[in-house]
């Protein structure tokens, strides 16, 4: 079974790339390009959302 962001990415051969953790809910895709390494999408409006919920409830996204 497939639980976390970077579990699913190695499961598409995505080994290195970096993520931003807690905010796994707010990826839209990976975006692959020739000679470097990949990079994981986030939906910007989704981020800011949830950061905002997350000051006002004074969790951080680490622990939610």
């Amino acid at each position: 079974m497939i639980d976390t962001l970077a579990d699913k990415l190695r499961e598409i051969g995505v080994e290195n790339a970096l993520v931003m953790d807690g905010y796994d809910d707010c990826v839209i895709g990976v975006l692959e390009r020739y000679g470097m390494e990949p990079i994981v999408l986030y939906d910007k409006e989704k981020v800011i959302n949830l950061k905002e919920l997350l000051e006002r409830t004074g969790s951080t996204a680490s622990r939610w």
